[in-house]
């Protein structure tokens, strides 16, 4: 699938991508958000995305052995945005079942999927899909609603802002 080898481009090149800022973007830098920031990043999905548009956020200090971080994707598939748990970092992997189960009491539907070779799990379904994002970061991960997480962004425009990204 088109996403998950976007997606696995995207985290080779988000390191080294990270420092140049737009205000607008389609491109892969999104800069920093907070979870406050879903809501937001959802609705631009919706009304600027299409089919294989999508965003991901990267939990920081969550790498495991192979260097990749915990990470949540919304994406358009079908015509619907899905919140997407992808089966590549470890950590991710190490967590399924922690994902599932914050993901069924909130009640969605999940579905696993697999594209390109690779398997993720998509919760749709339930009415707070922003809410159900949040959620997963707070309770896998303990990330506080004002922690900046790094954005990535395929095919949609989204709207940095100063007060998202972290001074250096």
């Amino acid at each position: 699938m088109k996403i998950a080898v976007a997606l696995l481009i995207a985290l080779a090149c988000v390191v080294a991508i990270w420092y140049f800022t737009r205000q607008v973007t389609s491109d892969t830098d999104g800069g920093f958000v907070t979870t406050r920031d879903f809501p937001a990043l959802v609705s631009a999905l919706k009304e600027t995305g299409g089919p294989g548009s999508f965003w991901v956020v990267l939990v920081p200090g969550t790498a495991k052995a192979d260097g990749y971080t915990a990470n949540l994707q919304y994406s358009i598939e079908d015509g619907v945005v899905g919140l997407d748990w992808v089966l590549i970092a470890e950590r991710n992997l190490e967590d399924k079942q922690r994902f599932l189960d914050v993901a069924h009491s909130a009640g969605a539907k999940i579905e696993e999927k697999e594209g390109n070779g690779v398997r993720y799990l998509r919760a749709t379904g339930t009415p707070d899909l922003t809410g159900l994002g949040r959620e997963i970061l707070q309770r896998l991960y303990a990330v506080k609603p004002d922690d900046n997480l790094q954005l990535i962004v395929t095919g949609f425009k989204w709207h940095k802002t100063s007060s998202t990204t972290p001074t250096i």
